[in-house]
């Protein structure tokens, strides 16, 4: 039975030695800090999006560390294996802390990493999906805006009349998921969000800051 081997993305940016070392000892069991890895490619029309072998593929890659261990004798070279913290997909690699440059492998299977454009909505007209989930929206280069992301924190905002909708509060809140326009009966509620006060519901992109 023939396997597929996995593809080797090149790493820019590694964490360093005490990163490495917090990602992998500072956690509570259930969830590991989260380090970061900077792909190589070539610069695209997003900050977290590159190109590598024809294809758009993730610029960044937070992973939570289950391992680390020297590679051989050398000090400044060390695998890793984890999985991503988005979609908990297996990763493994090696980074040298001195050059912070490196490899990592996807496994089972590589990351789909699709587009999916729509009629632009509060400045967003763009979706990325990895897997068949969108993780993230792009700004239209016109709106002045920022990429919304999943698990990021984000300041919400009501209407001119303090409105929010899903009857969340105003405030710090985190993006826990996003759909298409339309995919869920509404044509703009879009991002899915957690308030400070715990309550989830579906807002608008023009109810982020």
């Amino acid at each position: 039975m023939s396997t597929v081997k996995p593809v080797r993305y090149q790493i820019n940016k590694s964490p360093g030695k005490t990163d490495l070392m917090l990602g992998l000892f500072d956690h509570n069991g259930s969830k590991p800090r989260k380090v970061r890895f900077e792909l190589e490619g070539k610069p695209t029309w997003s900050n977290y999006l590159v190109e590598v072998g024809g294809k758009i593929f993730l610029r960044y890659i937070d992973v939570g560390l289950l391992g680390v261990a020297r590679e051989s004798d050398r000090w400044d070279k060390w695998l890793f294996k984890g999985h991503t913290e988005l979609l908990k997909i297996p990763v493994r690699g090696c980074v040298n802390t001195h050059d912070r440059k490196g490899w990592i492998e996807f496994g089972p299977a590589d990351p789909q990493v699709h587009e999916h454009s729509f009629s632009s909505i509060f400045g967003y007209g763009l979706a990325l999906s990895v897997n068949g989930g969108i993780i993230c929206f792009i700004a239209d280069e016109s709106s002045g805006k920022g990429d919304l992301t999943k698990g990021q924190t984000v300041a919400i905002q009501g209407d001119s009349r303090g409105y929010v909708p899903s009857g969340l509060k105003p405030g710090l809140g985190k993006i826990i998921g996003f759909c298409k326009p339309n995919e869920r009966g509404n044509p703009d509620h879009i991002v899915h969000v957690k308030d400070h006060s715990g309550n989830i519901g579906w807002i608008k992109p023009s109810n982020i800051v």
